[in-house]
Protein backbone atom coordinates (compact mmCIF):
# COMPACT_ATOMS: atom_id res chain seq x y z
CA UNK A 1 0.00 0.00 0.00
CA UNK A 2 1.48 3.33 -0.75
CA UNK A 3 1.41 6.15 1.82
CA UNK A 4 1.17 9.51 0.72
CA UNK A 5 2.55 11.92 3.42
CA UNK A 6 3.59 15.39 3.94
CA UNK A 7 6.98 15.13 2.92
CA UNK A 8 5.82 13.41 -0.21
CA UNK A 9 3.47 16.07 -1.01
CA UNK A 10 5.89 19.19 -0.67
CA UNK A 11 8.25 17.29 -2.62
CA UNK A 12 5.74 16.94 -5.45
CA UNK A 13 5.25 20.71 -4.73
CA UNK A 14 8.42 21.66 -5.74
CA UNK A 15 9.21 19.37 -8.35
CA UNK A 16 5.64 20.27 -9.98
CA UNK A 17 6.58 23.94 -9.77
CA UNK A 18 10.33 23.62 -11.12
CA UNK A 19 8.80 21.69 -14.20
CA UNK A 20 6.32 24.75 -14.36
CA UNK A 21 9.07 27.36 -14.48
CA UNK A 22 11.07 25.13 -16.80
CA UNK A 23 7.98 24.94 -19.23
CA UNK A 24 6.62 28.64 -18.66
CA UNK A 25 7.91 31.54 -20.18
CA UNK A 26 9.91 33.84 -17.68
CA UNK A 27 7.09 36.56 -17.81
CA UNK A 28 4.43 34.05 -16.82
CA UNK A 29 6.47 32.53 -13.67
CA UNK A 30 7.30 36.45 -12.79
CA UNK A 31 3.81 36.89 -12.45
CA UNK A 32 2.59 33.89 -10.61
CA UNK A 33 5.62 34.33 -8.17
CA UNK A 34 4.61 38.47 -7.74
CA UNK A 35 1.17 37.16 -7.13
CA UNK A 36 2.38 34.65 -4.36
CA UNK A 37 3.51 38.09 -2.71
CA UNK A 38 -0.13 39.88 -3.10
CA UNK A 39 -2.09 36.95 -2.29
CA UNK A 40 0.29 36.24 1.18
CA UNK A 41 -0.40 39.74 2.24
CA UNK A 42 -4.27 39.94 1.23
CA UNK A 43 -4.37 36.87 3.27
CA UNK A 44 -2.39 37.92 6.79
CA UNK A 45 -4.44 41.02 6.29
CA UNK A 46 -8.05 40.52 5.48
CA UNK A 47 -8.37 36.78 6.60
CA UNK A 48 -9.50 37.35 9.92
CA UNK A 49 -12.27 40.05 8.90
CA UNK A 50 -13.20 37.28 6.24
CA UNK A 51 -13.64 34.92 8.91
CA UNK A 52 -16.10 37.35 11.35
CA UNK A 53 -18.58 38.50 7.94
CA UNK A 54 -18.82 34.63 7.74
CA UNK A 55 -19.36 33.16 11.25
CA UNK A 56 -21.42 36.64 11.77
CA UNK A 57 -23.78 35.69 8.73
CA UNK A 58 -23.39 31.90 9.27
CA UNK A 59 -27.03 30.59 9.13
CA UNK A 60 -27.80 33.02 5.96
CA UNK A 61 -24.60 31.51 4.14
CA UNK A 62 -25.99 27.91 4.53
CA UNK A 63 -24.80 25.17 6.57
CA UNK A 64 -20.93 24.67 5.04
CA UNK A 65 -19.62 27.97 7.25
CA UNK A 66 -19.59 25.66 10.89
CA UNK A 67 -17.10 23.78 9.91
CA UNK A 68 -15.07 26.58 8.38
CA UNK A 69 -11.91 28.05 10.39
CA UNK A 70 -9.84 30.87 10.26
CA UNK A 71 -6.94 28.92 8.11
CA UNK A 72 -9.60 27.42 6.00
CA UNK A 73 -10.93 31.13 4.89
CA UNK A 74 -6.45 32.13 4.81
CA UNK A 75 -5.78 29.18 2.74
CA UNK A 76 -8.73 30.23 0.13
CA UNK A 77 -8.11 33.95 0.05
CA UNK A 78 -4.91 33.12 -0.31
CA UNK A 79 -4.58 30.58 -3.32
CA UNK A 80 -8.09 32.31 -4.85
CA UNK A 81 -6.25 36.12 -4.88
CA UNK A 82 -3.23 34.16 -6.59
CA UNK A 83 -5.60 32.30 -9.55
CA UNK A 84 -7.40 35.68 -9.48
CA UNK A 85 -3.99 37.92 -10.41
CA UNK A 86 -2.50 35.34 -12.63
CA UNK A 87 -5.57 34.84 -15.01
CA UNK A 88 -7.96 38.13 -14.76
CA UNK A 89 -4.69 40.79 -12.70
CA UNK A 90 -3.67 42.24 -15.82
CA UNK A 91 0.13 41.70 -14.80
CA UNK A 92 2.47 41.19 -17.06
CA UNK A 93 6.20 40.77 -16.70
CA UNK A 94 9.25 40.92 -19.40
CA UNK A 95 8.59 38.06 -22.73
CA UNK A 96 12.37 37.88 -23.27
CA UNK A 97 13.53 34.53 -23.01
CA UNK A 98 16.73 34.20 -24.31
CA UNK A 99 19.75 32.12 -23.41
CA UNK A 100 20.75 28.38 -23.21
CA UNK A 101 20.74 28.90 -19.12
CA UNK A 102 17.02 30.92 -19.60
CA UNK A 103 14.66 27.61 -18.82
CA UNK A 104 17.28 26.67 -16.10
CA UNK A 105 16.76 29.78 -14.31
CA UNK A 106 13.29 30.27 -14.42
CA UNK A 107 12.80 26.28 -13.31
CA UNK A 108 15.08 27.32 -10.05
CA UNK A 109 12.51 30.47 -9.81
CA UNK A 110 9.74 27.89 -9.87
CA UNK A 111 11.18 25.87 -7.04
CA UNK A 112 11.81 28.72 -5.07
CA UNK A 113 7.99 30.22 -5.42
CA UNK A 114 7.24 27.02 -4.25
CA UNK A 115 9.27 27.19 -1.35
CA UNK A 116 7.49 31.02 -0.79
CA UNK A 117 3.62 29.29 -1.37
CA UNK A 118 4.64 26.70 1.24
CA UNK A 119 6.29 28.73 3.60
CA UNK A 120 3.21 31.30 3.17
CA UNK A 121 0.64 28.91 3.71
CA UNK A 122 2.77 27.78 6.81
CA UNK A 123 2.63 31.03 8.24
CA UNK A 124 -1.14 31.67 7.98
CA UNK A 125 -1.50 28.06 10.24
CA UNK A 126 -2.16 28.08 13.38
CA UNK A 127 0.58 27.46 16.00
CA UNK A 128 -1.05 24.39 17.01
CA UNK A 129 -1.35 22.91 13.62
CA UNK A 130 1.76 24.52 12.50
CA UNK A 131 3.77 22.67 15.37
CA UNK A 132 2.23 19.16 14.54
CA UNK A 133 3.16 19.40 10.83
CA UNK A 134 6.64 20.34 11.88
CA UNK A 135 6.73 17.41 13.59
CA UNK A 136 5.33 14.82 11.31
CA UNK A 137 7.61 15.91 8.17
CA UNK A 138 11.32 16.85 8.09
CA UNK A 139 10.60 18.31 4.61
CA UNK A 140 8.55 21.19 5.99
CA UNK A 141 11.12 21.55 8.73
CA UNK A 142 13.75 22.88 5.99
CA UNK A 143 10.63 24.67 4.55
CA UNK A 144 10.05 26.99 8.02
CA UNK A 145 13.99 27.21 8.69
CA UNK A 146 14.18 28.81 5.63
CA UNK A 147 11.11 31.00 5.66
CA UNK A 148 13.03 34.15 5.15
CA UNK A 149 15.26 32.90 2.31
CA UNK A 150 11.85 31.83 0.32
CA UNK A 151 10.55 35.40 0.87
CA UNK A 152 13.84 36.62 -0.56
CA UNK A 153 15.43 34.48 -3.13
CA UNK A 154 12.46 34.55 -6.47
CA UNK A 155 12.79 38.12 -6.70
CA UNK A 156 16.25 38.10 -6.09
CA UNK A 157 17.29 35.49 -8.80
CA UNK A 158 14.57 37.76 -11.21
CA UNK A 159 16.52 40.68 -10.55
CA UNK A 160 20.15 39.19 -10.74
CA UNK A 161 19.15 37.47 -13.86
CA UNK A 162 17.66 40.57 -15.88
CA UNK A 163 21.16 41.76 -15.46
CA UNK A 164 22.37 39.25 -17.55
CA UNK A 165 19.71 39.28 -20.51
CA UNK A 166 22.12 36.79 -22.70
CA UNK A 167 21.91 34.16 -19.92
Amino acid sequence: MISFSWDSFIVLCFIGASVYGFILPKNKIAVICLAAYVASAIAQVWSQTVFQFITARGGALGSWTGNLSLFSVSVILFIGFIALLVTRGGLTADEQRSGVYGPFIMTAVGFFTAGLVISSLMTLMPEVLRANLLSTSKTAVLVWKYHIWWIVLPPLVIITTSFFRKL
